[in-house]
């Protein structure tokens, strides 16, 4: 069974490889979405790019607190994954790129993500690392919704403003034959306490729910 897409997108784990290479952070994100549209084999075209990001914003890097990035992760999974519908928060979990992690989603709030790694080291809470992701003028203090220090946006030559799109075509260019080569799996759903692989629920109403609609209880 593949990756449930609430949980992971290949989309999504394409989009922060390029925020993480073009910025030189240690860890690209991006909070899921779910508008988007699948992508043909061959080219990538600029409105294949803005099916994903529409929104407009500038991409840049910053530091924050391993601990900081533990609080999303854990927030975003109980946003989506919560079976208190007044907990959701809309998008599905963020993905990142430079990050690895196990996740139950059967786990209360706050304890679902473990395991997890930046760069292939274990997350240390008190650590400082680089991030990079979605910055809008008009919150300059945060990255991704996440306060951060030392920020630095991304810029054309000229120093003007540079559109996130035009970072992932950058991202693009910049690659063996203009080609992406994306490695999925970043998160693999585990259980807490035995290590065995597990999955998510049931469909509850007769057609596939990409967001488990009652959602999953501990």
């Amino acid at each position: 069974m593949g990756m449930p897409a609430v949980i992971e997108g290949s989309s999504h784990d394409f989009l922060t490889d390029a925020f993480k290479a073009q910025t030189g952070a240690d860890i690209g994100a991006i909070r899921g979405f779910r508008y988007g549209t699948h992508v043909r084999p061959g080219p990538i075209l600029l409105e294949d790019v803005y099916h994903f990001m529409p929104i407009g914003a500038q991409i840049a890097k910053g530091t924050i607190k391993g601990d900081a990035l533990k609080k999303q992760i854990e927030g975003a999974a109980n946003g989506s994954l919560s079976p208190t519908v007044a907990e959701w928060t809309g998008g599905w979990l963020f993905n990142f790129s430079g990050v690895t992690m196990d996740l139950d989603p059967y786990q209360a709030q706050g304890q679902r993500a473990f395991n997890i790694k930046v760069g292939g080291q274990s997350l240390d809470p008190a650590k400082d690392y680089t991030y990079a992701s979605y910055w809008y003028a008009g919150d300059p203090g945060l990255i991704n919704v996440v306060p951060a220090t030392n920020i630095e946006v991304l810029k054309d030559t000229d120093g003007g403003p540079l559109d996130g799109t035009e970072v992932v075509v950058r991202y693009l260019e910049s690659q063996p034959n203009k080609t992406a080569d994306v490695q999925l799996n970043r998160i693999t759903l585990k259980n807490k306490t035995s290590g065995e692989p597990v999955q998510m629920p049931a469909y509850n109403f007769g057609f596939p729910e990409v967001q488990p609609l009652r959602g999953v209880k501990p």
